[in-house]
This record gives structure tokens, sequence and C-alpha cells, in this order.
């Protein structure tokens, strides 16, 4: 009886040893807030504006959704830049302008993730007088672009359309512009944003601008086309000032006197404002033994019969918002002794 129960234990040893072992790492997780790919595109002036260039970069997450408020950060080994870290906005964009008088490398990084791209100054942007005095030109044997092409005709008036993406726009946040030419075609598009800034020229009929002050701005596109022909068309511009959406609730909204409720606000930053940091609560109204706290949930006892209005006040830095809410408060007995 003994060797069989020992043959039996070996048979068990032999059979766990020879079992696969389980990994105890966990698979990665992917967050859906991670930035995943950065895209970079860039749109040059030219003639006045041809040492300017504006940078765009995109920045989306695993499923190609775009990230708002991600750190991007920009360089380069040839000018200046106006600003080296920016946040995306709610399309993932984040935008700065470059002042190079020749190509240059433009580092971009978000996270983790790091892109290149080469931008190349439009030719003719300063003009050097000739040393001697030159022969006229000879004659053109072909027009240039300004020129009607020989053989073609308008097909119709030339008429534009405008669209101004992610309105009301944030303070210091790209606002991206996007003209549609209809029976051109586009030879040069002159940018006038509204904001006494110089008009920006470029041949790309997308462009980028960040606003430094709040206000309401009119902007105005001219497009020249091949025939000598020129249309202007205006759009509005809103930009807003950091804030903050703020609800409060109570749970309950009627208590007893000397009872207690807890109260909860819910925020919403908006227009590039920070996550609040400070919740200052006002449980019953007076101004008077104002809690301050780090989270946003408080709870209140209330020592006064009747209606109370509590007050909350969020805020970070100079951004700040309140929200209030009525709270029922009944004598001792409830609603049968309130109403006797």
């Amino acid at each position: 009886m003994r060797p069989l129960i020992l043959a039996a234990l070996l048979a068990f040893l032999i059979g766990c040893s020879a079992r696969t072992p389980v990994d105890p790492t966990p698979p990665p997780i992917v967050s859906d807030a991670a930035p995943f790919t950065l895209t970079l595109s860039t749109t040059v002036g030219m003639g006045q504006d041809a040492g300017r260039a504006i940078v765009m970069a995109r920045v989306q997450n695993s499923r190609g959704v775009n990230l708002p408020d991600i750190m991007v950060q920009f360089a380069t080994d040839v000018g200046t830049l106006s600003a080296d870290q920016m946040h995306t906005t709610a399309d993932g964009i984040a935008t700065i302008t470059l002042i190079a008088p020749s190509t240059a490398r433009v580092t971009v990084h978000a996270g983790t993730l790091t892109a290149q791209t080469l931008v190349t100054s439009q030719p003719g942007s300063t003009v050097q007088p000739p040393l001697e005095p030159q022969p006229p030109a000879p004659p053109v044997e072909h027009p240039p672009p300004s020129t009607p092409p020989v053989g073609q005709t308008p097909a119709g008036p030339l008429s534009l359309s405008l669209m101004i993406a992610n309105q009301p726009t944030a303070l210091h946040a790209g606002t991206v512009f996007s003209v549609q030419v209809a029976n051109g075609p586009a030879q040069s598009y002159a940018w006038d944003f509204g904001d006494g800034g110089p008009i920006f020229t470029s041949l790309s009929p997308t462009s980028v601008h960040t606003y430094a002050t709040v206000g309401e701005y009119i902007v105005t596109v001219t497009v020249r086309d091949v025939f000598d022909r020129s249309a202007h068309t205006i759009g509005n511009v809103s930009v807003r000032p950091p804030s903050y959406g703020v609800v409060l609730e109570a749970i309950p909204s009627t208590v007893v006197v000397n009872r207690s409720a807890w109260l909860t606000v819910f925020v919403t930053p908006m227009y590039g404002a920070p996550q609040p940091t400070t919740y200052a609560w006002d449980c019953e109204g007076l101004g008077v033994d104002i809690v301050i706290k780090s989270t946003n949930t408080m709870e209140c006892t209330y020592r006064h019969i009747g209606t109370t209005i509590s007050k909350v006040t969020v805020s970070s830095g100079l951004v700040s918002a309140s929200a209030e809410k009525a709270i029922i408060v009944l004598p001792p007995g409830g609603i049968d002794a309130a109403h006797r």
C-alpha cells in the first residue's frame, strides 16, 4: 500500500512541474487620454511674410480621437518661435508662429511622442538692389500666374466661404480658419485677423491665428485668383477668458434642523481653464464659517429652520466661479411639525 501512495505522489509532482508557468505581469493598459499620434503641418507666408510660418501640431489617442489640454513643446534650430510650449485646444491642436530667415528644423514633443518637420521660407523674402544698371527684361514667353491662362475663362463670379473652427475660442489658443473658393482657381490668400496685427499672405486656404486679448474680432480674408480677380469675405471670432461651468447638488436637499446633507459640486473647465484646486464652502450662506477644502464634496449641518442657500466657490489662480443650492430645513419632527 505504501509503495502505491509514493508512486501517486511522485506522478502528481511531475505533472505540476510540467505545467507552463503563468506570467504574473498584466498586459499594458493604453489610456485613451495618452498621446498616441502626433501630426505636424505648416503654412508658410509669402511676400512680406516670407520669413514667417505657422506650425500646427495635432495630438490624438489610439482611437483617433483629438486630445485637448495636452502640453506640446516646440523647438527650432533656426529663428525664433512665438511660444516654446502650448496646450492643445478642444480639437487637439496646438499652434505657434516661426520667424526664420532660412530653412528651419522644428522639433515637437507631446508626452513620449516626438516629431520633426522642415520649414522652408518662400524665395524672395528680401530684394537686393542690382550692383549695376540692368537692361530691360525681355518679353515673357509664358504669362505670369496672375495672367488668365490662355484659352480659359472664369466659370462664374469668384465666391468665398469662410469656416472658423472651435468657436468660441480660448485665450492664447490657436484658431483655425479655412476658406473655400468657387470659380477660381485661387492665387493667394491675405488674412486680416482683426486684432491689429499685420496682414498675413500665404498660398494656403487654411491659416491658424492666436489671439492674446479677450474680445470679439472680425476676420477678413481676401483671395486673388489666376484671372486677377479678387474677392473677400468676413467672419466673427469670439475669444473668451478661462472660466468654469459649476453646478451644486445636495443629498438630501430637505433636512431636519441640526441634521446634515452632503453637497457635491460638479465643475467643467472651459476655454483653457485649469482644474480647480480650492473649494470654499459656505454651508448656510451667511459669509461666515467658510471652510476651505481641496475636494468637491462637503458635509454641511443646518442650524436654522427655513430655506438656507448653500454656496461654494471654486478657484485656481485667477479663475473662479460660484454656485448655490437651496436647502429646506425643517423643525424637529419634520414635515408634520412644520405644518402645525
